[in-house]
């Protein structure tokens, strides 16, 4: 696993089978809460790209990659990278950037990073995302907004708006593609309360997951396995999705299998 760590300003990789940190990597650029972090493995080699435009490679680090954004989310095969940029078409909307990726041990390692494609993210009015996720096959891209309050599912073909998943006033605080499809969309209501829904890769939701805080921005965060979704509020819980029980992180002890 890797991580951010604010405090230190580097970026950590964790055992997750001991629960130990065994590198830390220097960083480039000063990071922070809102850096955006995705790791994807191009070519059989594990890369970990930041919202920053730097990248980082068993320690070794790439700088002006030219991907910059506020959201990121890669596919399963690791070739792209989706982000909603801080980069701007015009005066009034961010773009939505398609990034390629692909490694080469020529060089003593070489990094390529190249915007593919970039669209302007207003699907019918729909408003800006601030959350964006796509799915493992790279058919369809998630994203939520806080303009329309919804959960949208956007066709990469065409890039044009497929299904809402969400059209109650909810304010999105995130959301995460499951590894068979399934979406889990976060989301806050107009007294602030906090709830995840699950919803079928069609679209249909099959059920709702109460919170127990109100939910922080980026506020959803599933495991590879998708046996644990955690949910970052004032108090970050843990909850088991096949036991259906929550658990504060330090009530829950993690064995390898």
């Amino acid at each position: 696993m890797y991580v951010l760590d604010i405090g230190k300003q580097e970026l950590a990789v964790v055992d997750l089978q001991t629960q130990q940190k065994i590198y830390h990597w220097s960083l480039i650029n000063p990071v922070f809460h809102s850096t955006q972090l995705v790791a994807v493995r191009t070519n059989g080699v594990d890369v970990v790209i930041l919202g920053d435009g730097t990248a980082y490679k068993d320690g070794k680090s790439y700088s002006n990659t030219g991907l910059q954004g506020w959201s990121l989310s890669a596919t399963d095969d690791g070739s792209k990278v989706y982000a909603t940029t801080v980069k701007y078409i015009d005066d009034s909307h961010p773009t939505m950037g398609v990034f390629s990726i692909d490694y080469s041990e020529v060089g003593s390692g070489t990094l390529h990073i190249w915007l593919e494609n970039v669209n302007k993210p207003a699907w019918g009015g729909q408003g800006v995302p601030n959350f964006i996720s796509v799915s493992g096959d790279g058919k369809y891209l998630y994203t939520a907004t806080n303009s329309s309050y919804q959960c949208l599912r956007i066709d990469t073909e065409s890039f044009m708006l497929s299904t809402p998943l969400v059209t109650a006033t909810l304010d999105p605080r995130g959301l995460y593609v499951l590894s068979d499809g399934r979406v889990m969309c976060a989301a806050v209501d107009s007294s602030g309360v906090s709830s995840v829904t699950l919803f079928e890769r069609s679209g249909g939701a099959i059920k709702s997951y109460p919170s127990i805080g109100k939910m922080t921005r980026r506020g959803l965060l599933v495991s590879s396995d998708d046996a644990v979704m955690v949910e970052i509020a004032a108090t970050s819980w843990i909850y088991s999705l096949s036991e259906g029980v929550a658990y504060e992180p330090g009530d829950l002890v993690f064995t390898p299998v």
